[in-house]
């Protein structure tokens, strides 16, 4: 027993001795991470490990539950939930030891401290100059120039080589970064960490994160950039609408289009433009258009993005849009009810049919063809028509997609025009001779009473005539008679010598 025992004290003291040694090999971040990533990928999991690196981002910087660190092979995020760190600075070696995972929300790396050591080293890292943004540089402090594009929610867009990077400009940091004044194209240098965040808002999954209010700089204003040649201009070639719209998701497009339907009127949040070849959405989460009319002409810069299955043009600043001049409205594209499709999407088209269905704001028409929605939105203030099945409606508004199904948004009451059946179109419906007309009615004339219930059209019988006549006059008159009787009978009775 004694022996068994010493046994197992050996075996879990090799197991843990192991563990421990495993624990505590000091792994190059690069390696670490590369090991998560494999793993994460068998079983979802990070691994346990031990990186040293020095501090690029200190506590409070950029949040108060992590700061970053950096070796000669990357860069990573350090988090702890609660408890707060030591007092370091930056440039500061520290190890750490802890849990290395992908965050499911952002596809960034971290290490979930378990315990942590302050090392005597001091390293100030310089950052990496780059062109673009990419997975090699994720938590690594780096330096990035380029043309200021636009403010956007948290921070401000910079493009260079036709791409645009975000700068998130962090409300956790204690220390408020102030984003200096900036005008569009302005030439701009940006220090900082760069940080990996999933989601389908960013033009891509990386930002860029300046650390103090020194990490912004204007470089050069686009009033000192005119008529001079710089690498981080990036013209983009003007395209037709229907080109933008074969383009593939988060393309960077410029287009020029007459305005269909003005901000506001179909929805606060975007607009429609088209031109010889095709139409689409124009959408600005601020809601911040400058002042646009429909049927003027405007040129806009943007990416391709789509939203239930409608493409459009996702617009990041007000002066992606530039008013070029006064126009008019075109005229619309008559199409049969059942065959609008793609081609046709974003378009201010046409159509006439009949009503088959009509709920609330929306109602179908169909002219033999197929069914079109037609939907009226709030935004409009259009007050749907009383309309039944079988009215006749012509109708012109935006052709929209929703997931699976096209639409037709009308925008003014006017686009709405209703011809009801009357009763003489459905006389016409059940028309019949003169000479029966006639007939009947001679028939009528002469023999009045003939037949009950008959009608003017023939002698067939209107049993729901037939069956009031007999409630209402032969109930009583059956009433009458059994009193008769009833009374007749009692006095027989009685032997009354008047019966």
């Amino acid at each position: 027993m004694l022996i068994v025992f010493i046994l197992l004290f050996l075996l879990f003291s090799i197991i843990f001795y192991a563990n421990t040694s495993k624990a505590e090999e000091i792994k190059t971040i690069a390696q670490a991470k590369q090991e998560a990533r494999q793993q994460e990928e068998k079983d979802g999991k990070g691994i346990q490990a031990t990186i040293s690196g020095f501090v690029t981002a200190q506590p409070n910087q950029l949040s108060k539950q992590y700061f970053y660190i950096q070796d000669e092979t990357g860069g990573i995020q350090i988090y702890k939930y609660e408890g707060g760190f030591p007092i370091f600075s930056l440039g500061q070696k520290i190890k750490v030891t802890g849990e290395i995972y992908e965050l499911e929300t952002q596809k960034e790396f971290r290490l979930k401290v378990s315990s942590l050591e302050v090392l005597p080293d001091i390293q100030i890292v310089q950052p990496i100059e780059v062109n673009k943004i990419e997975e090699q540089v994720e938590g690594q402090l780096v330096l990035l120039k380029g043309l200021y594009a636009g403010s956007c929610s948290g921070g401000f867009y910079l493009e260079k080589n036709g791409e645009k990077t975000k700068i998130s400009i962090t409300s956790a940091a204690v220390d408020k970064i102030k984003k200096p004044k900036m005008e569009r194209d302005d030439l701009i240098e940006i220090i900082g960490i760069v940080s990996q965040y999933d989601t389908a808002k960013l033009i891509n999954n990386y930002r860029v994160l300046p650390r103090f209010s020194e990490d912004i700089k204007i470089l050069e204003s686009s009033i000192e950039l005119e008529g001079k040649e710089d690498e981080a201009r990036e013209v983009i070639s003007l395209i037709s609408i229907k080109e933008a719209r074969n383009k593939e998701k988060d393309s960077e497009v410029l287009v020029e289009g007459t305005v269909t339907a003005k901000p506001g009127i179909v929805s606060s949040y975007y607009f429609y433009i088209q031109d010889a070849t095709s139409g689409i959405q124009v959408y600005f989460s601020k809601k911040n258009f400058p002042k646009i009319d429909s049927g003027q002409k405007i040129q806009a810069k943007g990416i391709i993005s789509e939203a239930y299955k409608e493409k459009r043009i996702k617009i990041y600043d007000k002066e992606d849009i530039k008013i070029l001049s006064k126009g008019n409205l075109p005229s619309p594209i008559f199409l049969k009810t059942g065959t609008f499709r793609e081609e046709y999407e974003g378009q201010f088209v046409k159509t006439k049919g009949k009503v088959v269905k009509t709920s609330g704001n929306t109602f179908y028409l169909d002219d033999g063809t197929g069914k079109i929605k037609i939907y009226i939105k709030k935004e409009t203030q259009i007050k749907k028509p009383k309309m039944k099945k079988g009215d006749t409606v012509e109708i012109s508004g935006i052709l929209s997609q929703y997931n699976d199904s096209y639409r037709i948004l009308p925008y003014l009451a006017k686009n709405i025009k209703l011809t009801k059946v009357e009763e003489k179109e459905i006389a016409e419906e059940e028309e019949i001779s003169p000479e029966e007309v006639t007939e009947s009615t001679n028939e009528a004339t002469t023999t009045a009473g003939k037949v009950l219930g008959a009608s003017k059209k023939g002698n067939y019988i209107n049993w729901k005539t037939v069956f009031y006549t007999l409630i209402f006059a032969g109930l009583p008159t059956f009433g009458f008679l059994g009193y008769l009787y009833y009374d007749y009978h009692k006095q027989k009775r009685t032997k009354n010598p008047t019966i």
